[in-house]
Order: structure tokens, then sequence, then C-alpha cells
């Protein structure tokens, strides 16, 4: 899967699957052109600082690939309720 494919698919994620929630999904790079860490966050859509280092530098990919497969597991879980008011602590 290339970046462009994983951008179009997280896209559609946030836009079909996670409209009515407060979360969104997002694509992270490091800002260091000579790595090829990537990173497919699922933050709050309130979030203003949405890079990398806010994020959490956890999340890491070492190919595209690996980041669809990611995306694939989010797909399979698509009845999950991604809102935290519907969960008790």
């Amino acid at each position: 899967m290339t970046k462009k494919e994983l951008q179009k698919r997280i896209q559609g994620l946030n836009k079909y699957m996670l409209s009515d929630t407060d979360k969104q999904l997002i694509l992270l790079n490091i800002s260091n052109v000579y790595t090829y860490n990537k990173a497919i966050a699922l933050i709050d859509k309130d979030i203003k600082d949405k890079n990398w280092y806010s994020i959490d530098s956890k999340n890491c990919f070492k190919t595209w690939n690996e980041a669809g497969i990611f995306l694939d597991g989010l797909c399979l879980g698509k009845n999950t309720k991604f809102n935290n008011d519907e969960y008790e602590r």
C-alpha cells in the first residue's frame, strides 16, 4: 500500500466511520527526510498540535505495509464505539 492509498483510506475512515465521534485518524511523518518512520494515530478532534512529537512517538511503522495492516485491523473493528463518553471509567 502506498502513502497516497493510505491517505485516501484515512480520509474515508474519518468521513464514514469516525464522523459522529470525537476522534480522528491522522498520518504522522517525522520531519527528518532520512528516516523511514511513519505513524497513524487515533486522536481527539480538538487536539491542535498534530506533529510527531506531540502525539506519541511509540506508534512507529517501518513500512507503509505495516501502516496498512493497522488500518485493516481498524476496519475490522468497524462496530467499535469510539466516543469516550460511552464508556465507564
